[in-house]
């Protein structure tokens, strides 16, 4: 009888247990969808007008204070191969493991933060600063193959669509060049914004160079696609973006080239009280537009570079699912 009874408890337990599990991932399931319909309905709205943004004096000077310590510490680290990159700061244990991951076909992606010269950090008021690493390795390739991607701006549209739709340069003066972007998101939210870049190749080495693209106009596109589109003024709009500079690093290891990009993006901010709540999700909508912007780079310079001597080709290894 006792023999009989211990198993139907274990049972039991076992389903409430499982019962209590499902319970727990229906309430987080609820919570997420909760957080997408408010994105949807605050930024949709604000779309609309209903709560429109503009950009402050101080808050673009907070940015434009943020970029300076930024390009500060990339000057400094262009005038030494062993720092060039930012994974080779890492902790030795850490940047190993990133290396062999990197080598595996993996993407390496860090949410980072600039500091000013004392080390603090760089309050941005009125304004929400998105600053993400990303790194990839291309078997094969050479800087120059990286550099005759990453030039290619007329081609980003097939490079990096649905993200980027359009793209041309504008002109071109030795390595300086002067480029037109037009830029779409549809999930979470919907819209469109025109920006116009300066983009600077600098040639540290043979096997060096860096590709910096500072934003000097962005506007946000209303009723994009239709006969009365027509551009908000820049600073106004729904603040999705108002600044948005990408710094990349290339350099040749072990038979291929590491890449690796820094992306800076000034939006507004969210309103007190929520950024517990939505704050989560912007970062996961970020740090997944980063990699699948890595994965398509990577693809792209992949396919410039060719087969081994001999070999026939074949795609990039696989990028590993993030858990």
């Amino acid at each position: 009888m006792f023999v009989s009874e211990a198993p139907c408890a274990k049972r039991a337990n076992c389903k409430a247990a499982h019962h209590l599990s499902l319970s727990r991932r229906n309430f987080w399931k609820h919570i997420a969808r909760f957080v997408v319909c408010f994105m949807a309905a605050f930024f949709g709205l604000s779309t609309s007008k209903a709560f429109p943004a503009e950009l402050q004096r101080r808050t673009a000077r907070a940015f434009d204070q943020y970029i300076a310590a930024l390009e500060a510490r990339l000057t400094r680290e262009e005038h030494f191969p062993s720092t060039f990159l930012s994974i080779q700061n890492l902790p030795s244990p850490r940047q190993s493991a990133v290396l062999t991951m990197l080598r595996e076909g993996g993407i390496e992606i860090r949410h980072v933060h600039a500091r000013n010269p004392a080390g603090q950090a760089i309050p941005v008021p009125g304004g929400w600063i998105h600053d993400f690493v990303g790194d990839v390795f291309v078997p094969r390739a050479s800087v120059s193959n990286a550099v005759g991607v990453l030039l290619d701006f007329s081609r980003f549209p097939d490079y990096y669509r649905p993200e980027i739709i359009r793209g041309k340069i504008l002109s071109r003066s030795g390595n300086d060049f002067k480029v037109y972007l037009r830029l779409q998101r549809t999930s979470p939210v919907n819209f469109t914004v025109d920006m116009l870049e300066d983009a600077q190749l600098r040639e540290l080495d043979s096997t060096h160079a860096a590709l910096w693209t500072r934003s000097y106009r962005i506007a946000q596109v209303e009723d994009a696609g239709k006969p009365d589109e027509h551009e908000d003024p820049p600073g106004q709009g729904s603040g999705y973006i108002w600044r948005m500079n990408t710094y990349w690093a290339l350099e040749e290891w072990r038979g291929g080239v590491l890449v690796e990009m820094e992306i800076v993006a000034l939006s507004r901010t969210i309103p007190f009280g929520l950024n517990w709540l939505v704050g989560p999700l912007v970062s996961r909508v970020a740090q997944a537009t980063v990699r699948g912007t890595m994965a398509a780079t990577r693809g792209a310079i992949f396919a410039t570079a060719g087969p081994a001597p001999g070999a026939s080709p074949k795609a990039p290894p696989p990028v590993p699912e993030k858990n």
